[in-house]
């Protein structure tokens, strides 16, 4: 460990032990500027000192994904002079009881995600599967080959929708696309 940042360091372990939060030691080749403690359900805050003040610690919280909608991120700024128990305090008065919510907000956010995700993976694979060919995630993409002959396209899944960007198709399909589409089937 750096020896500039030893005393952040030993510091965030024991800010993490007062606040019951695990201090997660960097790897080798990540930089030791700043010490992160993960809370509960992977919450996270990284403990820097400020770099115009070096008499301040500043902390900074995390959300999965991103900001995930959050306009601005909780932190605050404390006395680097401070106990860690002191600084423990400070965060669970000034700043979880502003992030957590907001962290929570942005797990349920990745989920339905994710969800969404995978609903669209699913569809695409069936898509895939009735023209006879393999999606590229969510992109299926085909040449007038397989069990599809007479056309070439892509089709594309998105939030539970599908586009069809028709490069060519042959008229009869043509005319059965458009009896669909009005309702003629």
């Amino acid at each position: 460990m750096d020896n500039n940042y030893a005393e952040l360091h030993g510091k965030a372990q024991g800010i993490g032990l007062m606040l019951g939060w695990q201090y997660k030691q960097p790897a080798p080749n990540e930089s030791q500027r700043w010490a992160t403690l993960v809370g509960p359900e992977g919450a996270s805050i990284s403990i820097s000192q400020v770099w115009n003040q070096k008499t301040r610690l500043q902390i900074s919280c995390h959300f999965p994904g991103g900001y995930w909608g959050v306009e601005k991120r909780p932190g605050i700024s404390v006395s680097i002079s401070k106990r860690p128990e002191d600084i423990a305090r400070d965060i669970e008065r000034r700043l979880l009881p502003a992030y957590l919510p907001l962290y929570q907000k942005a797990v349920e956010r990745l989920r339905a995600e994710e969800e969404r995700e995978a609903a669209d993976l699913a569809l695409a694979a069936r898509l895939a599967a009735i023209l006879g060919v393999e999606p590229l995630g969510t992109e299926i993409n085909w040449y007038g080959t397989g069990d599809f002959r007479g056309g070439s396209g892509t089709i594309r899944v998105s939030g539970g929708n599908v586009s069809f960007d028709l490069r060519w198709i042959d008229p009869e399909k043509a005319e059965a696309i458009i009896n669909i589409l009005k309702g003629n089937q």
